[in-house]
């Protein structure tokens, strides 16, 4: 049995879905994000979510996840306070015209049909994506069940 993705709108097998992942991190690269750049991600649940979530860790984005519904002047702040210099939204979150933005759609119209520059999705980019403000939270072990993560 093949693993798919649904969506309200689609369906795709992992395979497919992952490769679309990679067209769309292309398109991050081409809005001059490069690995260990601070970026907001503030988007509601939805395939595109998590395909713009995956491009950016392929690229090595260090990402802020901000809540989609969160008032505009404390995303402002978080972005002052953050250093992100770009924010990844979608059409329902609230943010202020000074912060520079890239809508979803924006990022994965250009992306069907193109080209791959790679086949493989890695996340090796965004694990080493250190920043000296980082919180880092790694899965450490397994024990009665629940995870326990290491600071």
């Amino acid at each position: 049995m093949t693993a798919k993705i649904y969506a309200l709108d689609s369906v795709q097998t992992l395979a497919d879905f992952e490769l679309d992942a990679l067209r769309v991190a292309d398109v991050i690269r081409e809005h001059g994000v490069t690995h260990g750049d601070r970026v907001i991600f503030k988007a509601g649940n939805s395939a595109a979510y998590v395909r713009v979530l995956f491009a950016l860790m392929h690229v090595g984005a260090s990402i802020v996840l901000i809540d989609q519904q969160e008032h505009p002047d404390e995303t402002r702040r978080i972005a002052g306070r953050t250093g992100a210099a770009i924010a990844f939204v979608d059409d329902d979150a609230p943010i202020h015209d000074d912060i520079r933005t890239v809508n979803l759609y924006e990022l994965i119209a250009p992306a069907a049909g193109r080209p791959l520059t790679t086949r493989e999705l890695d996340f090796d980019a965004w694990a080493t994506a250190r920043r000296p403000d980082h919180v880092d939270l790694r899965l450490h072990r397994r024990t009665q069940g629940r995870r326990q993560v290491r600071p």
